[in-house]
C-alpha cells in the first residue's frame, strides 16, 4: 500500500493486480482469481484485496497493489499482512500496522504509531505530532529520522539487538545497551520504541 498527499479534499484509490506466471494463461486466471472489495463510509474506505481461488497453483504470484492519494492533513490507518507499506507527506494522525512487510513513512508531521511483525519500521519526520511517535516491532529493525530542534521524551527498549542515537542533543536518564530514555532538546512529545529482535 502507498500513500501520498492529493491536491484536494478527495481520496483516490487506485488498484493494481500482478500475476505472474509459467504461462500467460495461467497469469490471466490467477488475475481474475484477486477480488478487491471496497467498503466506502463517511469516515474512512475498507479495501480487502483477496484471492478466491482455493486451490494452490505452482509457479504463480499473486500481488494486489494498492495506491492512495489522501488530503495532506488526513488521518491515515493502513493495515496490511504479507505486504509493505508507505507513507509520503502526511501532517495528519497515521497509524500504520503490518506482518511480514516493510514500514516506511517519510515527511511526517502528525501523531504516529507503527506496528510490524517480521519487517523493519524506518521513519522519518518533519515535525513531530503532539501525540508523539509509538513503534512496536518484533523480528524487525527500527529507524527514526528527527529534525534536529524536535523536542521530546525518548523511550527506547530493545530485547535483542542494539540502540545507535548518535548526534542527539540529548539528556539521557537512562542509557544502557538495552534501554535508552531522556530529554530530546529540552522534551516534549513522547517517542516509544520497543522491539523484540
Amino acid at each position: 500500500i502507498e500513500v501520498d498527499p492529493s491536491d484536494g479534499d478527495t481520496v483516490e484509490v487506485t488498484a493494481e493486480r500482478i500475476a505472474k506466471a509459467m504461462t500467460e494463461a495461467d497469469a490471466k486466471k490467477a488475475a481474475e482469481d484477486m477480488a478487491i472489495k471496497e467498503t466506502v463510509s463517511a469516515g474512512s474506505i475498507l479495501l480487502d484485496g483477496r484471492t478466491s481461488s482455493n486451490g494452490i497453483m505452482i509457479g504463480v504470484n499473486r500481488e494486489i497493489k494498492f495506491h492512495v492519494r489522501a488530503p495532506k492533513g488526513a488521518s491515515v490507518t493502513l493495515s496490511t499482512t504479507n505486504g509493505a507499506l508507505t507513507v509520503r507527506d502526511i501532517t495528519g494522525e497515521v497509524r500504520l500496522d503490518t506482518t511480514n512487510g516493510r514500514i516506511k513513512a517519510t515527511n511526517l508531521a502528525g501523531t504516529t504509531r507503527a506496528e510490524t511483525v517480521n519487517g523493519e519500521v524506518d521513519l522519518d519526520f518533519a515535525a513531530l505530532g503532539s501525540g508523539g511517535v509509538t513503534v512496536e516491532t518484533v523480528n524487525g529493525a527500527v529507524g527514526v529520522a528527527l529534525p534536529k530542534t524536535a523536542k521530546a521524551r525518548v523511550n527506547v527498549k530493545v530485547t535483542n539487538g542494539g540502540i545507535a542515537a548518535d548526534e542527539l542533543s540529548l539528556n539521557a536518564s537512562e542509557q544502557s545497551k538495552r534501554r535508552l530514555s531522556g530529554d530530546l532538546n529540552g522534551g516534549g512529545p513522547e517517542i516509544r520504541i520497543d522491539t523484540v529482535n
